[in-house]
């Protein structure tokens, strides 16, 4: 897109921008609702996200790129909240601690792993195309066709993870009103747990 790194920095923060202000309505909504429909929600509006990352073109301005970001965001906001209280409705309160650092754990494994995986990924379709992975990124800007299709094609492979956890959140379980009234608020959860 010829954008500076600043530019580029200022379009993927609304990822983040829209974290921060949607996550405590998640939260909210968890309490009220219950987690398994906003943890279903969560995934799809990530799982959209993603896919319309995948529809970026040669063509494309930077709302190709802040628009999907956006939707990944809402996603994350709604599903990150309600699955914790899923995750600690699920256990005594003498229990809460592990529960905590087993989900701070497993987010970070889970993020470097995925991070190496997409990466990985990316690298492999782009030298398919003739493009060296290890060169730098000016120079895949002389091969947009080759870089943009290993984009795309990475984002699609993406998507389909989020089919897969759609379809795992969706036929999982749903919580009994019993077990959704007894499942701690967020106000009652150990310090930084939910983060």
């Amino acid at each position: 897109m010829g954008l500076s790194p600043t530019q580029m920095g200022l379009t993927l923060i609304f990822y983040s921008v829209v974290i921060v202000f949607l996550a405590p309505v998640g939260g909210s909504l968890s309490d009220r609702f219950g987690p398994w429909l906003l943890c279903v929600l969560g995934c799809a509006g990530t799982t959209v996200g993603v896919f319309a990352m995948a529809q970026v073109g040669l063509g494309s301005g930077r709302a190709a790129v802040i628009v999907p970001l956006m939707i990944m965001g809402i996603g994350w906001a709604l599903f990150a909240s309600p699955n914790l209280s899923a995750l600690f409705g699920s256990v005594t309160p003498d229990r809460f601690g592990a529960v905590g650092g087993m989900t701070v754990t497993t987010a970070n494994i889970a993020n470097a792993v995925g991070v190496s995986l997409g990466s990985t990924l990316f690298a492999r379709l782009l030298e398919r195309s003739g493009v060296a992975a290890a060169a730098n990124y000016q120079e895949w800007s002389r091969a947009r066709a080759a870089y943009l299709s290993a984009f795309r094609h990475t984002w699609l492979i993406v998507a389909g993870f989020g089919l897969l956890a759609l379809v795992v959140t969706a036929v999982g379980r749903q919580p009994s009103r019993s077990e959704t009234a007894k499942s701690p608020r967020r106000s009652d959860r150990p310090q930084g747990a939910a983060e």
